[in-house]
């Protein structure tokens, strides 16, 4: 006898969506950031209607807002819901549009959409550097200040800078470079006048940052250099009132009110001397009466009210007043008169000379004249 055999046939269905849930439910986490700081951490999550399928049946991908994508790193959270990581370094500070797609491998996903803010990196005080200078001479790119950025990523356009060197003339740009993992700045300026001064320096990131440095100039008083004038040649007992020195500063703005000048005569007498700018340069005017004669060597003494100062000598000679002698008598010579002449010049003495005179006075024998 035959037995009969009942086949039952299972058709199961095989293709994608037999395999994998449904995605829903995408929530972004990721909202905040700053640049040049790298992130790494969770970005968003979903939910999957199939609470048991495995993570290797999904994948996941962060579009960053700025270029850049890359792949998610996903792992379960139970109960159906999937976080989503991934790592990323924004270099500038901004908002950026983010969005977060996952798909599994039956075809489904979901995208998730939002917004991260950026903020600029802070900035931070490195070295400042003391200016040591003379008034009058530019100092020229000398080193101030340097900072760094928390961003290590930042390009030199995104700062600038200004200084106020601390003598009430108007701001100045600085100039910045960059030096390994930092930022100098730079800057050139002329002092008018010596002493010393605090220096601001405000750097501005583009982003928004600001950070302000302290630093201090000390400026010298420009160095004199003096002269002595012409040799002098004067009469005892005769007043003399002229140059006896010239000198020149080094800080071109000098006036003659920032000087003063002294005069010690070489004869134990002295007197303050008087300052001018004469043809472009200084010179020191004196006045002075020599009670003796002889050789002397005036010394002059020149000071800055800022602290310089310069010495010179000059040499003076002081003729004897010369006696004046009697009259001397005309002589008779033919039908003219002789007449003869005494003068003094200075540094010779008396000088005698004779003149002719073709008229002849009536009473020329009788008495003599002083010429």
């Amino acid at each position: 006898m035959k037995v009969a055999s009942a086949v039952v046939i299972m058709v199961l269905a095989c293709g994608p969506s037999a395999l994998a849930g449904i995605l829903s439910s995408g929530t972004l986490i990721f909202h905040s950031a700053t640049e040049g700081v790298s992130f790494n951490g969770g970005v968003a999550s979903f939910t999957d209607s199939d609470a048991s399928e495995p993570v290797s049946n999904l994948s996941s991908t962060i579009t960053w807002g700025d270029s850049f994508t890359s792949n998610a790193v996903l792992q379960t959270l139970g109960g159906g819901l999937f976080g989503v990581s991934g790592s990323h370094t924004y270099a500038e500070e901004g908002v950026y549009n983010l969005t977060v797609n996952a798909s599994n491998i039956g075809g489904d996903s979901v995208s998730m959409f939002g917004t991260v803010t950026v903020a600029d990196a802070s900035l931070t005080n490195g070295a400042s550097f003391p200016v040591f200078g003379t008034e009058g001479l530019n100092n020229v790119n000398v080193q101030l200040a340097t900072f760094t950025d928390s961003n290590g990523l930042a390009p030199l356009s995104d700062f600038i800078s200004s200084i106020d060197w601390g003598d009430n003339t108007p701001f100045s740009g600085g100039t910045i470079v960059q030096n390994g993992g930092q930022f100098v700045i730079s800057g050139s300026h002329t002092y008018a006048e010596e002493g010393s001064y605090s220096i601001t320096i405000q750097t501005l990131d583009v982003g928004g940052s600001t950070l302000l440095t302290s630093a201090g100039a000390s400026i010298a008083d420009a160095p004199l250099s003096a002269s002595a004038s012409a040799p002098l040649v004067l009469l005892q007992g005769t007043p003399f009132s002229g140059p006896v020195a010239t000198f020149t500063d080094s800080d071109p703005s000098g006036l003659p009110s920032d000087y003063a000048a002294t005069i010690d005569w070489g004869d134990n007498t002295s007197s303050p001397g008087t300052i001018l700018l004469s043809g472009g340069q200084l010179e020191v005017l004196g006045n002075h009466t020599y009670a003796q004669s002889g050789q002397f060597s005036p010394f002059v003494s020149i000071g800055d009210l800022g602290g310089s100062s310069a010495q010179v000598s000059d040499a003076a000679t002081v003729d004897p007043t010369p006696s004046v002698p009697e009259p001397a008598p005309l002589t008779m010579m033919g039908a003219g008169l002789v007449l003869t002449l005494l003068a003094y010049v200075r540094g010779k003495g008396i000088i005698r000379g004779s003149i002719l005179c073709r008229a002849r006075p009536a009473d020329a024998a009788s008495r003599p004249y002083a010429v």
